[in-house]
């Protein structure tokens, strides 16, 4: 999960499911950010509210995020379909061979996304970071191509 985009006051949270069973230490910010999690208000609303400057409130949801105590929920818009990771995976294992699935399922996870609650609008930053993944730029060059190529046709 990248909590520097610019998306990320517009997205939604709520505490993660598992949260009881966790024994994590939590300050007082932290415990406040946590309780306001609803999964009804966006971040720049609860920052707002807690009157928190949103650098601040920032790294408090990546150490949040962190230790697993959040959920997730911003899943509005279309989101990419079967046939897009399709070619997506098959693009990889293309340029990386068969390790091109595990890498995408990493960089799905570290987005906090899955393949059927990924939104259009995180295609870009998906596929930017998968390419940085390959230790030839080169090869992360080709996989972009191959990627740009396949949305033109599509």
């Amino acid at each position: 999960m990248d909590f520097n985009s610019s998306d990320l006051p517009k997205m939604c949270f709520k505490s993660a499911p598992q949260l009881g069973m966790k024994n994590v230490p939590l300050d007082g910010r932290m415990l406040q950010v946590l309780i306001s999690m609803d999964g009804k208000k966006t971040v720049e609303q609860i920052a707002s509210e807690i009157g928190l400057p949103m650098i601040q409130f920032r790294e408090i949801l990546a150490k949040l995020w962190k230790e697993g105590l959040l959920q997730c929920l911003d899943q509005s818009g279309p989101l990419l379909d079967a046939a897009f990771f399709t070619n997506l995976k098959s693009a990889l294992v293309r340029v990386v061979g068969p390790m091109g699935e595990i890498l995408l399922q990493d960089v799905l996870s570290d987005m906090g996304l899955t393949r059927s609650k990924a939104p259009v609008t995180k295609a870009g930053e998906l596929i930017e970071r998968l390419s940085e993944q390959f230790p030839d730029p080169v090869m992360g060059n080709r996989f972009r191509q191959a990627m740009l190529k396949m949305i033109m046709e599509r």
